[in-house]
């Protein structure tokens, strides 16, 4: 069986010209409810990876301050749509971010 290569490995460049570069997010793992409340320094570290798309230089806001839309997949991870999403919103005077997961959800 063919291992499934991750989204974080791949190269995405929208038709804006608009790249997305890799970030990861230091996250954690918990148990369960009680542990994120009661006893967080416990939870198994766990990053977070992602794609982040800031505007093109070519709309004139890539130096500009602009919000954050972040993208979520489902269970089944990424798909065309998502990536399809975040073209449209990085079209506008925001950025936006695909993100997967490295986690045991």
């Amino acid at each position: 069986m063919a291992i499934a290569q991750r989204f974080r490995d791949t190269h995405v460049k929208f038709a804006n010209g608009s790249f997305g570069q890799t970030i990861n997010v230091a996250s954690a793992n918990p148990v369960n409810y009680w542990q994120v409340i009661s006893d967080p320094g416990r939870m198994p570290p766990a990053a977070i990876d992602g794609k982040l798309f800031l505007p093109s230089e070519s709309t004139g806001a890539a130096t500009s301050r602009h919000a954050l839309v972040i993208v979520v997949p489902g269970s089944f991870g990424i798909a065309a749509s998502h990536v399809r999403h975040a073209e449209t919103l990085n079209g506008q005077p925001l950025s936006s971010v695909a993100r997967a997961a490295a986690r045991e959800v």
